[in-house]
């Protein structure tokens, strides 16, 4: 699997916890506004208050947005590929492992950013982003990205396996013959 797709199957094996900063700072920035908004002031000054108020708010939901709807579109993209071809690759299989596990690491990594890091202030998104690289770092070195959630939401099974080729991606259900690269 090249690097592209592993890095897009880590950030949407995270949605759960991007939704969950996102209500948060969505729910920062509106507490803001119902106890900051000023009747006094026009519309527009209220609105730049707001924005200027919680630029770091805003700037983590547009780039979990941005994320998340280009990881979402690649997955999409490449299943659709995958689905198109009816020719499975001819592999050989040595052992094959079901990941419908949650471990206690992907665990870990929900929780402890939710409890650690304030997503509000730019210290603690700065915390985060390193916290976060060097898991990505690991996860998609180790291709340890089985777990997630996206190809759950899309009905597709995934049975990741070790072959004589390498680490394989086996898929069911969305259409039905194997997601392999060699």
């Amino acid at each position: 699997m090249d690097k592209k797709f592993r890095w897009n199957m880590f950030i949407t094996s995270f949605i759960p916890l991007w939704f969950s900063i996102f209500v948060a700072d969505i729910w920062c920035i509106m507490e803001y506004s119902f106890g900051n908004w000023s009747h006094e002031c026009t519309f527009i000054n209220n609105i730049k208050d707001i924005i200027q108020e919680n630029i770091v708010c805003f700037l983590v939901v547009l780039i979990i947005l941005v994320l998340l709807i280009t990881g979402i579109c690649s997955i999409n993209r490449f299943l659709k590929e995958k689905c198109s071809n009816r020719t499975p690759p001819k592999i050989r299989i040595k052992k094959v492992l079901r990941a419908n596990k949650l471990s206690s690491e992907f665990l870990l990594a929900y929780i402890l950013p939710m409890i650690a890091f304030n997503f509000t202030q730019l210290k603690s998104v700065a915390l985060f982003v390193i916290y976060f690289s060097v898991l990505a770092y690991l996860c998609i070195r180790n291709n340890n990205v089985y777990t997630n959630i996206w190809l759950e939401f899309k009905y597709v099974s995934v049975i990741f396996s070790l072959s004589t080729f390498g680490p394989t991606w086996l898929e069911a259900g969305a259409c039905n013959h194997y997601i392999s690269e060699k």
